[in-house]
């Protein structure tokens, strides 16, 4: 006699309550009770996941669910995922062959991610372990650290604080951390970033400040037309018109702190001229 196929629809409804009264329905009334339930075609909610670890006869089937957290672990759902997870296939397991999206095998499961509902369709006893992925907002996280004289972060025994984009002038890339293995590449002439990664992984790339420049830029820009205070800037800001400020004046240092003859001017560039030794220029900016 062939053998008939049990099915089981799982899908996110939220009726707990009413499903672990059912649940305890099924222990009270047995096993045979408990296979005759999966002969019919509808939705258990969370119910699979409350019995899916019982030893009960041949023709059972059963769903499970985990859910990644922060540190990459999975741990036991007892409902699928409604948001900030993604269902990943590749670590699916089952304890017999199982296709997905195949109906023409024995044993096949599918999954609607529109209504958060898995189909699972065996002709024998099947248990199969569902995986749901965090979803982040990149895989690959990179920040930017530039040094500083007194910072909320510490590298290599020194100071640095954390910036928006690659500096730049003044600074000199100095080497990076990975915490996952992943391999970064800096790019000096286009001031690119690259990072090559197997898996997610969050990186931190440091900026020292004149490490090996001959010429250190600190640049300052006026914080509104006609304010008198100014703030310091890694990039001058697109989409506003600057002038070398006649408030405010710029100029250059030696590696004596004495001032020196080099000569600043701006025209959308900062340009600096007659430098003889290193340098540490001071470079103001007012709105036109």
């Amino acid at each position: 006699m062939a053998r008939e196929k049990f099915k089981k629809t799982i899908e996110e409804k939220g009726q707990v309550i009413g499903i672990l009264v059912i649940s305890v329905l099924v222990l009270i009334v047995g096993l045979k009770a408990v296979n005759a339930y999966y002969h019919q075609e509808n939705s258990v909610g969370v119910l699979a996941g409350l019995i899916g670890n019982f030893d009960i006869p041949e023709g059972d089937i059963n769903m499970i669910f985990y859910k990644e957290d922060d540190s990459g672990n999975f741990s036991r759902s007892y409902s699928i995922p409604k948001y900030g997870y993604r269902f990943d296939n590749t670590l699916t397991t089952c304890t017999t062959s199982c296709a997905l999206n195949d109906t023409s095998k024995a044993c096949n499961y599918s999954y609607d991610d529109t209504n958060k509902e898995f189909t699972l369709v065996s002709d024998k006893r099947v248990t199969c372990e569902f995986y749901f992925k965090k979803e982040m907002t990149s895989d690959i996280d990179v920040y930017l650290l530039k040094q500083v004289d007194a910072g909320e972060y510490n590298h290599d025994n020194k100071q640095y604080t954390l910036i928006n984009n690659i500096p730049a002038f003044g600074y000199t890339y100095d080497s990076y951390v990975c915490n996952n293995g992943s391999t970064l590449t800096f790019n000096a002439e286009t001031r690119k970033v690259t990072v090559a990664a197997s898996q997610r992984d969050k990186c931190y790339v440091y900026f020292d400040k004149g490490v090996d420049a001959d010429i250190v830029v600190n640049v300052f820009v006026q914080e509104s037309e006609g304010a008198n205070t100014y703030k310091q800037v890694d990039n001058i800001p697109g989409g506003r018109v600057y002038k070398l400020s006649e408030v405010r004046t710029s100029s250059c240092k030696d590696t004596n702190d004495q001032l020196s003859s080099a000569g600043i001017t701006y025209d959308g560039f900062i340009n600096i001229d007659n430098i003889v030794s290193k340098q540490e220029c001071n470079v103001y900016l007012d709105l036109k």
